[in-house]
């Protein structure tokens, strides 16, 4: 089951069972990290001060159910799919201010936004969709 190609929210629910999204968020809007290592901020350098890019750090250890890591790879792999309109992806509204998700090490990329993020925050939707 594919998260991105759901049409309703039961099938969206049960895919999270198996697909977690890199944070969720909390009643306040704060990030809370769920495959990323910590929630980006300004003061760690990890969200630029424009907020125009923000540095997602992964978790280290995670890996898919046939034992391969997890990495800013699939984190960009996700991004492209959902982002092109060929893949008809439900959830590409989430993706369409993210104009760039680039590997900048094994466990982080940088999100390039179209969009000066509230607070120098990711937009949410894309943290929480990938």
């Amino acid at each position: 089951m594919n998260p991105h190609l759901v049409t309703g929210v039961k099938d969206y629910n049960a895919a999270r069972v198996f697909y977690e999204p890199l944070a969720d968020f909390d009643s306040d809007g704060n990030p809370v990290p769920v495959l990323a290592a910590e929630a980006p901020t300004v003061e760690t350098g990890a969200v630029a001060r424009d907020g125009t890019w923000v540095i997602w750090r992964l978790k280290q250890g995670v890996s898919w159910h046939d034992g391969r890591p997890f990495t800013s790879d699939d984190v960009v792999f996700t991004w492209e799919f959902a982002a092109d309109p060929a893949s008809a992806a439900t959830s590409a509204g989430s993706f369409r201010d993210v104009q760039q998700i680039e590997k900048i090490e094994e466990h982080a990329g940088r999100w390039s936004s179209s969009i000066r993020c509230r607070s120098g925050r990711t937009p949410s939707a894309a943290a929480r969709a990938w």
